[in-house]
């Protein structure tokens, strides 16, 4: 899983059940984008917090 709203020394750094942080401004830049591609399906909120499921597989890779 992705998160936003990282502390800045976790960004892109594993965490706990190797979800990975992002920034804020790095998550709003992948959602646009998945959103342009068709990839999102309509958000969710759960327990306060936006949860998006993909439309199809994808492969992120991070890269330090």
């Amino acid at each position: 899983m992705l998160h936003a709203g990282a502390k800045p020394l976790e960004i892109g750094k594993r965490t706990t059940l190797g979800c990975v942080q992002v920034s804020n401004d790095a998550m709003d830049e992948l959602l646009s984008w998945f959103e342009s591609e068709g990839l999102l399906s309509a958000a969710k909120e759960v327990s306060g917090e936006l949860h998006h499921a993909l439309r199809v597989p994808v492969e992120l890779r991070i890269q330090p």
